[in-house]
């Protein structure tokens, strides 16, 4: 029904204790028990003398009554109603009771539990608050709520292709789970999003988060000033303009605000797939991010023009207006070298259209060189000397430490390990380019080594081959993997 490791500890005053009656609406029998309400539960325990709790129940979003039915045998009588998202499915209707021998102390009970109710509510809630409370929560000092952080790096993960996903945050989730999920959020159960198997649902308590903020992500009293903004008619004078104004922004909402568009140009960043561009993200999601109070419907009706229109600026610039440490265009390539002067380069695992005119393009399988790394995940980086920009990491997977054998001969031997699984279990054809590699030296020998290494790369990510080895030996053998022409 509940769960029983206990959380009690000797420390901190009770709101109330002493000895009541407990019985359930399962059973007919009372038992007499010493308990205790303190920290948002009540602990039963046999004996004022026992340390341990033999039961504890959660008061987060419990239900307290007097029961006046007369039908338990006793005079002074309540009623806990424990609230469902606590309790299995088998146990959904399940009710406590408790009994004083007295009004007077049925009455102390009764006002302890509804005290303690609400204070769980408000130390926990975060849905309906602001985003400081929500951060202020953390206790790593990030500036970002952990609801949506840890919702968009689900949706983010690549295993689980949810940006793919045509209609991918258009598509309404289930109404009943996602209430249980903010319930049980605020009710300060730990929610694995992991867990969840709908990207709906998730996608659902993200959007419900920023809808129910009491002051939203870009706050009331700045409305006016990005209204300016976007009736500036210069181009390059209103994204100005609307850098300057996003400064104003909480740095918790600025950093949240960072984080969240960096979701929506990665969703919007693969509309010919998941049919989500900027346009259609903006409508789902401008309402809940930007609004001003007791506006009349002509108003109303501007106003959401005006949100639709600020959301869609920020995906297409989103770059330019948020990437702060990204604003030049140049960086010194030698910062972001390893100690040995190896270059990191990527691969694309996934095809990748610029959203703006810092980004880059590419196709699946393409070699990119990374210049600088930033939190965020955009990374700046080449193709060649003309294509450069940045771009999202996580479409890209690393390519680390080629180059460090003594010889050709040992690369071709290691590479002919790494591809003989996968030769085997999917693609003939790359064992015909290994023969024909062999036969190969010198700088032709390399390329064509280089050629295959992609190729082995793209297979077992694209087409999920299991190596033979643990995962761990996997990630050493790849950092054998850089660019041959150290310089």
């Amino acid at each position: 029904m509940l769960p029983h490791q206990s959380s009690y500890t000797l420390l901190g005053v009770p709101v109330i204790s002493g000895f009541t009656s407990r019985r359930t609406n399962k059973t007919e029998n009372w038992t007499r028990r010493f308990s205790i309400i303190k920290d948002s539960h009540i602990y039963l325990f046999k004996s004022r003398r026992d340390k341990k709790p033999e039961e504890e129940i959660s008061l987060f979003g419990a239900v307290t009554e007097r029961d006046r039915s007369g039908k338990l045998n006793k005079d002074f009588v309540i009623s806990l109603k424990p609230h469902q998202s606590l309790l299995d499915q088998d146990h959904l209707d399940l009710i406590y009771y408790f009994a004083t021998d007295s009004e007077a102390s049925i009455t102390d009970w009764l006002v302890s539990f509804n005290q303690e109710i609400e204070a769980a509510e408000s130390e926990s809630k975060i849905f309906g608050t602001s985003i400081q409370v929500a951060c202020s929560k953390r206790t790593d000092g990030l500036l970002v709520p952990e609801i949506v952080e840890q919702t968009i790096e689900v949706l983010l993960d690549p295993e689980l292709h949810y940006l793919e996903i045509e209609g991918f945050c258009q598509i309404a989730g289930d109404t009943q789970q996602m209430e249980s999920i903010k319930n049980r959020i605020d009710y300060g159960m730990v929610v694995d999003f992991s867990e969840i198997k709908d990207p709906h649902v998730i996608v659902g308590v993200l959007k419900l988060y920023f809808e129910k903020l009491k002051d939203p992500l870009f706050p009331i009293e700045l409305f006016e000033e990005f209204q300016k903004c976007l009736k500036i008619p210069n181009n390059d004078n209103k994204l100005l303009a609307i850098k300057e104004t996003l400064k104003k922004l909480p740095d918790e909402n600025y950093d949240t605000c960072k984080y969240l568009f960096d979701f929506l140009v990665r969703v919007s960043a693969l509309c010919e797939i998941n049919k989500m561009d900027a346009t259609k993200l903006s409508v789902i999601f401008g309402p809940s991010l930007i609004r001003q109070e007791n506006t009349s419907t002509t108003e109303n009706i501007e106003s959401t023009s005006f949100q639709e229109e600020l959301i869609k600026i920020l995906i297409f610039n989103y770059e330019i207006l948020l990437l702060n440490d990204l604003d030049n265009e140049e960086f010194d390539q030698n910062n972001f070298q390893s100690k040995s002067g190896i270059k990191t380069r990527v691969i694309a695992i996934h095809p990748y259209t610029a959203q703006g005119k810092y980004q880059i393009s590419f196709t699946k399988g393409q070699i990119i060189t990374v210049l600088k790394k930033d939190k965020s995940g955009w990374w700046y980086g080449k193709i060649d000397e003309e294509t450069k920009g940045i771009f999202p990491s996580n479409y890209t997977t690393e390519i680390t430490r080629l180059g460090q054998f003594n010889n050709i001969s040992q690369e071709t031997e290691y590479v002919s390990e790494l591809t003989i699984d996968s030769a085997r279990k999917s693609n003939q054809e790359l064992s015909r380019k290994l023969n024909s590699f062999k036969q190969k030296s010198g700088v032709e020998g390399r390329n064509s080594l280089e050629e295959l290494l992609i190729e082995v790369l793209y297979e077992m990510k694209m087409l999920k081959i299991q190596l033979a080895l643990e995962r761990s030996e996997r990630i050493k053998l790849e950092e054998k993997f850089i660019d041959m022409n150290k310089n």
